[in-house]
């Protein structure tokens, strides 16, 4: 009796998993050991797909354009041409394709609203690389705004509005380090003055 009552919950559990008993002792069977969910082996996680796959399968598919597809077509047969089997390289000089004909657009966008007056100031940085922005203040009061024809055309506009249009759109940049405020001409700028002769517009234009 001590022996079965100190060995009591052994007992219990295989009594209760006695699923047949033939006789006194003679035989019994036994339900199988229910093994505990957190002593289970873990489950197995499929590996998740590459990253790239992953991004490329979220990519949108590109849609078919009666104009774009041929220009997409010519692009493609001008790289194939030039580089043949490096897909990478391709890949570079189409970006490049792409920064050439937006800085074109860009600045044949802004040559339609900039200044007569303005692009003299960026063909003077051009060559002096940069001057005093006292400087550039005079020559907006004294030859710009003073001047009869554009009178009507500035009289509203202060310095700051018009030096505004060369900063805004990069193509010039004002510094003030240790001696006096300057403004200097960017390579954007440059590139502008180049684009004006290459398409072969005026420099002649009002205000």
């Amino acid at each position: 009796m001590v022996a079965a009552w100190l060995f009591r919950k052994p007992i219990a559990s295989v009594t209760n998993r006695v699923s047949q008993f033939n006789g006194f002792g003679t035989s019994a069977s036994f339900a199988p050991i229910e093994v505990q969910k957190d002593q289970q082996e873990p489950e197995k996680i499929s590996a998740p797909a590459p990253f790239e796959t992953a991004i490329q399968s979220q990519l949108p598919q590109v849609a078919t354009d009666p104009v774009f597809d041929v220009l997409d077509k010519n692009l493609s047969d001008h790289l194939e041409k030039m580089i043949q089997g490096d897909d990478a390289l391709k890949l570079k000089w189409a970006i490049r394709e792409r920064s050439i004909s937006e800085s074109n657009r860009i600045h044949e966008m802004n040559y339609r609203l900039i200044f007569g007056s303005q692009i003299s100031v960026l063909k003077y940085l051009n060559t002096a690389s940069q001057s005093p922005l006292a400087m550039v203040e005079s020559y907006y009061k004294e030859n710009v705004r003073a001047n009869s024809i554009w009178e009507a055309m500035h009289k509203e506009r202060t310095f700051e509005q018009w030096l505004g249009f060369l900063t805004n759109t990069g193509y010039a940049i004002r510094e003030s380090g240790v001696g006096a405020p300057s403004l200097h001409i960017t390579p954007f700028g440059k590139h502008f003055l180049t684009w004006m002769v290459n398409v072969g517009v005026t420099e002649l234009k009002a205000g």
